[in-house]
C-alpha cells in the first residue's frame, strides 16, 4: 500500500493484498481519494472521500473500514464536518455487493466523534 499527497488538500491512497494459499476470495484492493479532512480543533472544517474497495474474505480477515467489511466489494462515499471544537460528525454510504452471492449489500454509516 501507499499514499501520494498532491497538495495539502488532495491525497490518493491504495493498497493490494493476495493470499497465495487460498483458492477463492484471495485478493483485496482499495483505492481512495481524500479531499481535505475535518480537523477537531477547527470548527467548520470538513473533508470528503470516494473509494473503491474489494475485500476478499480469505485476505481481509478484519478490515478497519467503517463502511465495508470482508467479503464485499463496491464504492464508498463519505464526508466529515467539525460541528464545533472537538466534535466531528461523519457519514458514509457504500454501494456494495457480497462477493460470494453477488447480492446487493449497501451500507449507511454515521458517527459523532468527541475528542478531549
Amino acid at each position: 500500500g501507499g499514499q501520494y499527497t498532491f497538495d495539502k488538500n488532495v491525497a490518493l491512497a491504495g493498497s493490494y493484498a493476495k493470499n497465495t494459499k487460498a483458492d477463492n476470495f484471495n485478493e483485496s484492493h482499495n483505492i481512495e481519494i481524500d479531499y481535505k479532512g475535518a480537523d477537531t480543533k477547527s470548527k467548520g472544517s470538513w473533508g470528503a472521500f470516494v473509494a473503491y474497495r474489494h475485500l476478499g474474505q480469505n485476505v481481509s480477515f478484519s478490515p478497519t473500514y467503517d463502511d465495508m467489511w470482508e467479503g464485499m466489494k463496491g464504492y464508498s462515499f463519505g464526508a466529515s464536518y467539525a460541528v464545533m471544537k472537538n466534535v466531528v460528525a461523519s457519514a458514509s454510504y457504500t454501494l456494495g455487493k457480497d462477493l460470494a452471492t453477488d447480492a446487493n449489500s449497501n451500507i449507511l454509516f454515521g458517527r459523532l466523534k468527541l475528542v478531549w
